[in-house]
């Protein structure tokens, strides 16, 4: 989070996106649901391609915040709570990108 959070800062959108991706596979390893991980291995290259597309500065501490909540429910050992915070995180990704989406949390 403390790397996430500097390149945020720095605007450095390169490291900003690897970043990003590390983040989602390393939930998707704790996950321990091998579907979700291999999908997301698979489409690894994708989602980074996909994360570098333009993104307002003002929008970058979005995904920050959206991390931080993440971390801070599986902190507690609350997995109801995370499933509930990553499923607001990608809706809010998706418009973001102008996709849109319904939000099901």
């Amino acid at each position: 989070m403390q790397a996430f959070r500097a390149a945020a800062h720095a605007q450095d959108f390169a490291a900003f996106a690897q970043i990003d991706v590390e983040f989602h596979k390393l939930i998707m390893r704790f996950s321990r649901n091998r579907l979700l991980a291999d999908m997301h291995d698979t489409f690894g290259r994708v989602r980074l391609e996909s994360s570098r597309l333009p993104v307002g500065r003002d929008k970058l501490w979005g995904p920050v915040m959206e991390h931080e909540r993440v971390v801070e429910a599986l902190t507690m050992g609350g997995p109801e709570g995370a499933g509930y915070y990553m499923r607001r995180h990608v809706s809010r990704t998706a418009d973001r990108a102008g996709i849109t989406m319904t939000e099901f949390v």
